[in-house]
């Protein structure tokens, strides 16, 4: 009698533990790779690289979702997705690299040309069938550049009507500054050269259709005169300096190796690619300290050279990978 009554009670407790759903638990794993693959797109540089590293160190076990991440909108998963992929590809187990292989090869073959290309350069760097030319140099170069995208609070022009901006960019290209403000109806575009020349325009929609105003100034003063509103979006490229930056170095210009064929001078090649990355990020470096040498720009000179540092360590990181690689 006791013995049956023992049995009902357990199985009471095992029909209880059922109904709450403490049955089965989720795959072990798998909530943790859609977390860290959030994080590769998250606004620290600490936690994206963590994440990165969490998930090469998963193996197969991610590449399918790697795979899917990196056909998403973010430029940031889909490099650093590509980028675990491709070292996933050169992996000395069999399974691993058939994965990420196969991972790769649907990326290159599928609707985003610039992923696809991406994808195609990872595949052709790790098994190149013959020795660099400047075709494959160039292809190299605009797989990898030094991409910067910082998020910062987006800070509206001061003034007394204020509108606030739905999105704004600030890009550096080879020391030519532009910052982009769009306001929704509004959006207005400022170009500064390197000879401090400068170039708005000012887009506006009226009656449905789109209505451009162009301005050119030889400096800030004469831009102020002739449009104060774009000469607010002017400042806020020194007062803001970091909000919203992408710093893109042109390697188009690099002089390209004349060197025989072979895989080792193709790897010297890439090598030297990421010498002069991370020379003309240097320069870059210096360039800004010179452009915010006021004291009170230092908060402003600070977040971009945080911003530099970080992508130089990011090219040293994938020319060590080059390094280490059979």
């Amino acid at each position: 009698m006791c013995a049956v009554r023992v049995l009902v009670v357990t199985t009471m407790l095992v029909m209880l533990v059922g109904q709450l759903g403490w049955a089965a638990s989720p795959a072990p794993g798998a909530p943790a790779v859609d977390e860290l693959i959030q994080q590769l797109d998250s606004s620290k540089f600490d936690a994206r690289r963590r994440a990165t590293d969490s998930l090469f160190a998963m193996g197969k076990e991610a590449i399918d979702k790697l795979a899917s991440a990196a056909s998403g909108e973010s430029r940031e998963v889909t490099e650093r997705s590509i980028e675990i992929l491709r070292r996933h590809y050169r992996s000395q187990d069999e399974e691993t690299k058939a994965a990420a292989k196969q991972a790769l090869e649907s990326l290159a073959s599928g609707p985003n040309s610039r992923i696809g290309r991406v994808a195609k350069e990872a595949m052709r760097i790790e098994q190149p069938q013959q020795g660099p030319n400047p075709a494959q140099i160039a292809r190299m170069q605009r797989a990898f550049p030094p991409q910067i995208q910082q998020r910062f609070p987006i800070v509206p022009p001061a003034g007394g009507n204020q509108q606030f901006a739905r999105r704004t960019k600030v890009q550096i290209t080879n020391g030519v500054k532009e910052i982009e403000v769009d306001y929704g109806n509004k959006q207005i575009k400022v170009k500064e050269t390197a000879d401090g020349k400068i170039k708005a325009t000012i887009i506006e929609t009226m009656n449905g259709a789109k209505v451009a105003k162009t301005i050119e100034a030889k400096n800030a003063d004469e831009l102020k005169q002739k449009s104060p509103e774009a000469h607010k979006v002017y400042e806020s490229l020194g007062k803001n300096a970091g909000a919203g930056l992408r710093i893109v170095q042109n390697m188009g210009g690099a002089p390209k190796p004349n060197l025989p064929p072979g895989p080792n001078n193709l790897k010297q090649a890439q090598n030297q690619a990421y010498d002069r990355m991370i020379k003309s990020l240097e320069a870059q470096k210096e360039f800004m300290k010179k452009r915010f040498a006021d004291p009170q720009q230092a908060e402003q000179l600070k977040r971009i050279t945080d911003v530099l540092d970080q992508q130089i360590e990011r090219v040293r990181d994938r020319q060590k990978n080059l390094q280490d690689a059979p």
